[in-house]
């Protein structure tokens, strides 16, 4: 009898395994350009139909010639619209100059614990200095309503071994900067302000006054011949869609945005990965008529201040600045850092000249309006204080501009239509 229970016993754990969904998947990602490439985000989009499988946990391999195995890479699912299933796999490859990649992925229902060691990290905080700040993943507020003190370090912030970024939550929606002198995640212990203890341990700082500069690429509106904040808006959103652990999602929505005699819903997704210094800036912008603004971004003319750009949406900027600003120097020194921003030049509409800033203008150039406009660019920048870096001049910075700007995305052959390739930025 225990024997007859114990044959049922397994028919029934057998079948319960055999109902779990397992996809398997083959790619092919080739580098075309004539220089490897490290850590290269590779996201692709689950169809929506797959979707509904439910997949909660990925296996990516790839496969390795000198010892003729699959060898596992760390990958992550993200939900981005919480809807409970995964839309999108992400994983970081490195293909050598000229070189293909096999690649294998495996979807499976079954969920897999966390095995991968965090590259990036991410937070945002309610301000509680009596029980301790509060871990929120997501705040809406009306657009009269200010929370920007109301929340440690002022909005979300994120980060990846090299960098550490936070987007001010009100009408400014500033990018501020952190420089390090260590590659290594440290938001979690010095929340981006770290104690006299972490300087002398090595632990880096805000290293940028931003004031009411565009600082580091920030989007705005152009009004008057000078970018413009965000308002007023209906209601103002901004939260972490994604914690890592290769890459975070930081999303500002501003819902019922008055601009330029429209009304404007504008969703900005600042996307980090792991061993980058750069983000990507998702922008969406909708409204229920043909859109026929201006809008910006820019970077902030530094003191003694070293310029670039090719007039074609990459431009950059080196120099130095008192993060605490001029009127605050008493214990601080001057940081001197590289800021650049990079975008498609088919979203670039002008390039006007600003007393603050180095301004490109964003719209579609061939001004086609549309109900929906949508595009990214790119971020970057690098604090003269890093150890492990190589950049320690404006000619340094100015070089590394030049070679980012001449990436060339992979070539990445995907016969399954389950998945579609995630457009990078060009």
């Amino acid at each position: 009898m225990r024997r007859l229970f114990t044959g049922i016993a397994c028919m029934l754990c057998f079948g319960a395994i055999a109902q779990i969904t397992t996809k398997e998947f083959q790619l092919t990602i080739s580098n075309p350009s004539s220089y490897d490439v490290k850590n290269e985000p590779v996201v692709l989009r689950i169809n929506p139909g797959e979707q509904q499988s439910r997949y909660a946990s990925a296996t990516v391999c790839v496969w390795d010639e000198d010892t003729q195995t699959d060898v596992e890479i760390p990958s992550q699912l993200d939900d981005l619209n919480n809807d409970g299933m995964a839309e999108e796999l992400v994983f970081l490859i490195d293909v050598p100059r000229r070189e293909e990649r096999s690649v294998t992925v495996e979807l499976s229902q079954a969920k897999k614990p966390m095995r991968y060691p965090a590259q990036v990290y991410a937070e945002m905080l309610l301000s509680d200095k009596k029980k301790g700040h509060k871990p929120i993943r997501s705040l809406t507020v009306p657009g009269d309503v200010n929370v920007y003190d109301n929340l440690h370090h002022h909005g979300p912030a994120f980060e990846s071994e090299l960098v550490a970024f936070r987007v001010y939550f009100d009408e400014r929606q500033t990018v501020d900067i952190y420089g390090k002198r260590k590659q290594q995640l440290e938001i979690e212990q010095t929340q981006f302000y770290p104690t006299p203890e972490h300087l002398a341990n090595g632990f880096g700082d805000d290293i940028l006054w931003a004031g009411t500069t565009c600082a580091l690429g920030t989007f705005r509106g152009y009004t008057d011949n000078k970018p413009s904040y965000i308002q007023p808006v209906d209601s103002r959103t901004e939260s972490i869609l994604a914690y890592g652990p290769l890459r975070t999602v930081v999303e500002i929505h501003d819902e019922d945005w008055q601009y330029n005699n429209q009304t404007l819903d504008l969703t900005l997704r600042y996307i980090l990965y792991g061993g980058h210094r750069d983000a990507e800036v998702a922008v969406k912008i909708c409204s229920d008529e043909p859109i026929n603004s201006t809008f910006c971004t820019g970077l902030i003319k530094l003191d003694n201040c070293q310029t670039h750009s090719d007039h074609k949406g990459t431009a950059a900027v080196w120099g130095d600045n008192w993060p605490a600003g001029r009127k605050d120097t008493v214990g601080r020194k001057k940081e001197v850092l590289g800021m650049a921003v990079k975008i498609p030049q088919r979203n670039v509409v002008g390039e006007p000249e600003n007393e603050e800033n180095m301004i490109y203008l964003l719209g579609e150039k061939a001004r086609i309006l549309t109900k929906e406009l949508a595009f990214s660019y790119h971020i970057a920048f690098a604090s003269d204080k890093e150890e492990e870096s190589t950049i320690h001049s404006a000619n340094e910075w100015f070089e590394w501009v030049k070679q980012w700007n001449k990436q060339k995305p992979l070539t990445i052959s995907l016969p399954e239509k389950a998945l579609e390739i995630v457009s990078k930025v060009e």
